[in-house]
């Protein structure tokens, strides 16, 4: 295999210093005196808007957490059948606490500045030991952080569709959040992976290939288009293979925000973008080391340490680290990995918080990303036996994928006072990629022509984001008002040369041929700018919410070919929308109306006119209903959507592409997760989609989009013993459909249907705790994906297939701190 990167004859002369940025931290409070009732004083002062309509107590006290950025602990069982009483008005914590508790008998104290306990009637004298710590049976903590951790598998709060730390019942539109436990029970290894089991999505469109996070959802996607954000920002990449990758390791919560979005983050998919929310450090110290093994020689190591800075209030710091050496499933490809994420935290007072991120990775081997014929995958090969799964279609010596990556973040957050909060984010990507590939071309009985397709990508980019949010009331009416601006630039350097190869008989293979050198292809230089402003407003009138949001977009393409020496420049302007409006019920049901639309600038010419791309634009309307019950912890959404997308882009053959009219898809959506016995996790999705292109011209008009299944179904389960022998055992299993698609048409315009198919997966975890003294914190966990070793394939046009992952066994070996 090439083992050297190749000579750049060209890189970004431009380089950039990292802009330093500014968040929000919500709910940042002061400490207080005493309010009537309580049994401490501990206690805070700041006042905010609060209103609360009577209802059941454990959803107003969901709310007030939410509001007020408190966590609340005490036992739900002790509350059951209690209903609050109405909050109203700008007042401090403990004063709308004190109204709220109005009447049921429960009294509260602090605990600390932005911590409560509530303790049930006749319960005072049990519910502290001596010294004064809780003593509860069992606690449960509400005020999640949307930017933190979710405790379990049920998000609360979300703050990827509105940039603000909002209940997701309160939300007009669909978000599904996969968590950091949801993703080490499945072990999902990337991104998409981490999105098996959510609705509205086709997870894994390239077969095998984990190099590349891309999923697909409601019925749109491209691998050219980006639907990625880390910390809500766009995670900057290129056209071609210059696109970053989040580690799983790093990830606190997966949030895909499903349908158009630019109101709030500009230039996005019609379909929604997926938002990754990073790990952080953390003032209580914890650490966690792993080492896993598995099937295709798999091998990993990962470690995480966080906690303050020693002798130090105000500093805390996280450090996190990847190791990853593995074969796959194809002969003569690997994937290997190296990355290491150190930040620091720092909080001089209570209303100012820094943070700083560093994230790096090298990706020696990507693993494998070639493409096999229709024949002989989805279709027979009639008179040949099938390509087996494990074929490699290109040349050990000529294979090469190498990414560099390296991240910085700064996150600064202040609170002006009681109303305002400002906030911003920046940072900075310097990424570099070198591939050399020899790939399919087409079929002929058994033999595979092939095409050499080397790349040497350069991308150096910058984001930036600021805002002001204010909470504050205008006679009845809460508002939530957030006025931001955005400002992002990539530059972008790229090469790519062209060639032919010696075909290779997929049934007898000879990988000792000479792979002749391509030819100059591709040479250029291409920076894009893209300014924003915007405004969100969320209005509360007692159980109604109404939203709305406007944005405006300017964005710049300028690129230059060096091989013709000359330059084109294309400005794009845009203007965006969303309004929607939620009525929540007291019994945890909420319903919900909204329209939003989006814009996507995208790069490449028209095939047929020679002229640019014009943007792709989109509208969708969402109608749906949410539930939060109240006796047990869980989050229920059904939704129906129609989108339509104009100036959609067709691909011709390889290389060539042209702008094809309008796609419209149409869906129904229900997804669960819920504990209906403590220790007993359900997560459950289907979805059913009507995409097509309903106008334009060719082979594709009256068919679904590539790529695009047409329903897809799960449902994983896991329990977890607590007595017994069987104490500390988990197990869990799911099961996962993706329907039909079209995989591209024919030149006789034939469509290329790629069948269905259903997976299962298996877990089991043991926590060593049982074992004996000093086992405390250690575990081992075994996961089996594709259980039934079923095969099946993925096709994004005519001979331009995989086969899907095949059965991998892993045992992970765990130790906490």
């Amino acid at each position: 295999m090439v083992n050297k990167r190749f000579d750049r004859r060209h890189s970004v002369k431009q380089t950039r210093t990292s802009v330093s940025a500014l968040a929000v931290c919500l709910g940042l409070l002061a400490p207080v005196a005493p309010a009537v009732g309580q049994t401490e004083n501990v206690g805070v002062s700041s006042a905010r808007s609060f209103n609360i309509p009577a209802q059941s107590l454990n959803r107003a006290i969901l709310t007030f957490a939410s509001r007020a950025g408190i966590k609340v602990f005490y036992d739900t069982s002790s509350v059951r059948g209690l209903r609050s009483s109405a909050v109203s008005g700008v007042l401090t914590p403990q004063q709308a606490m004190t109204q709220l508790l109005a009447g049921t008998g429960v009294s509260y104290r602090f605990t600390s500045e932005n911590a409560m306990s509530l303790i049930a009637p006749g319960a005072e004298q049990s519910a502290y030991s001596a010294d004064g710590s809780t003593a509860l049976a069992q606690l449960v903590v509400s005020g999640e952080n949307a930017y933190g951790p979710v405790d379990g598998y049920i998000a609360e709060q979300s703050a990827t569709a509105t940039k603000t730390n909002t209940a997701l019942v309160k939300v007009p539109g669909s978000v599904s959040v996969v968590s950091a436990d949801q993703v080490t029970a499945q072990n999902a290894e990337t991104v998409s992976q981490a999105m098996r089991y959510s609705a509205g999505v086709s997870s894994e469109v390239r077969g095998s290939s984990s190099r590349y996070d891309m999923p697909y959802i409601r019925g749109f996607g491209a691998p050219g288009e980006s639907v990625l954000y880390s910390d809500g920002m766009p995670l900057l990449r290129a056209p071609s293979y210059a696109v970053p990758q989040t580690d799983i390791s790093n990830i606190e919560r997966v949030e895909l925000l499903k349908g158009p979005s630019s109101s709030v983050y500009g230039s996005t998919q019609a379909g929604g973008m997926v938002n990754v929310v990073t790990k952080r450090p953390t003032l209580t110290p914890q650490n966690e080391v792993s080492v896993t093994v598995g099937t295709f020689n798999q091998k990993e190591a990962t470690f995480d340490f966080s906690g303050p800075l020693p002798k130090s209030d105000t500093l805390s710091y996280r450090l996190i680290g990847h190791l990853k050496d593995s074969d796959t499933q194809v002969d003569y490809t690997k994937e290997e990995r190296r990355f290491i994420a150190p930040s620091i935290n720092w909080r001089p007072t209570e209303d100012t918080e820094l943070n700083v991120a560093l994230t790096y990775t090298y990706d020696p081997e990507g693993g494998y990303y070639g493409v096999l014929p229709t024949r002989g995958t989805v279709w027979d090969n009639p008179g040949y036996a099938d390509i087996p799964e494990s074929f490699f279609d290109g040349s050990p010596n000529h294979d090469l994928f190498e990414r560099e990556q390296t991240i910085l973040t700064t996150d600064l957050s202040h609170q002006l006072s009681d109303v305002w909060d400002f906030r911003a984010k920046a940072s900075v990507v310097d990424l570099n990629v070198d591939t050399a590939s020899v790939l399919t071309q087409s079929l002929s009985g058994s033999t595979i022509s092939r095409y050499t397709w080397d790349t040497q990508e350069d991308l150096l980019g910058a984001t930036f984001d600021a805002n002001l949010l204010g909470d504050f009331s205008t006679g009845q009416v809460d508002h939530t008002l957030l006025l931001g601006v955005s400002y992002q630039q990539m530059d972008w350097d790229y090469q790519a040369q062209y060639g032919g190869a010696p075909s290779v008989d997929y049934l007898a293979p000879d990988y000792n041929q000479s792979i002749p050198s391509p030819n100059p292809f591709i040479d250029q230089h291409q920076v894009q700018k893209q300014a924003g402003l915007y405004i969100q407003d969320q209005a509360e009138i007692g159980a109604i919410s109404l939203w709305g949001g406007l944005r405006y977009d300017y964005v710049e393409t300028k690129t230059r070919n060096r091989r013709t020496e000359t330059t084109s420049t294309v400005d794009d302007m845009a203007v965006s929308g969303k309004l929607g409006v939620v009525y929540s019920f007291d019994n945890g049901a909420s319903v919900y109306g909204s329209w939003s639309t989006s814009f996507l600038p995208v790069t490449g010419t028209d095939a047929r006119t020679g002229g640019a791309f014009e943007p792709l634009t989109a509208q969708q309307y969402e109608v749906g209903v949410k539930y939060e019950p109240d006796f047990f912890p869980g989050l229920f959404t059904l939704a129906a959507y129609n989108i339509e997308q104009d100036n959609t882009i067709t691909q011709a053959s390889p290389g060539r592409s042209y702008q094809n009219g309008t796609t419209r898809s149409r869906g129904l959506e229900f997804e669960a997760k819920f504990q209906p016995l403590s220790k007993w996790n359900v997560v459950a999705a289907l979805s059913v989609v009507d995409a097509e292109l309903i106008s334009g011209s060719g082979s594709a008009v009256g068919h679904s989009p590539v790529g695009t299944p047409d329903g897809t179904a799960s449902l994983w389960m896991d329990y977890t013993f607590d007595e017994g022998f069987l104490s500390n055992l988990m197990l869990g299993g799911g099961a996962r459909y993706v329907g039909e698609s079209t995989g591209g048409f024919l030149a006789d315009g034939t469509r290329i249907k790629v069948p269905g198919y259903a997976l299962v997966d298996a877990m089991a975890s043991y926590d060593l705790a049982n074992v004996g003294q000093g086992w405390e914190g250690t575990s081992l966990q075994l996961n089996v994906t594709n259980l039934l070793d079923n095969t099946y394939v993925t096709c994004l046009n005519n001979n331009f297939c995989n086969y899907g992952n095949e059965r991998a066994i892993s045992l992970k070996f765990s130790r906490k701190w």
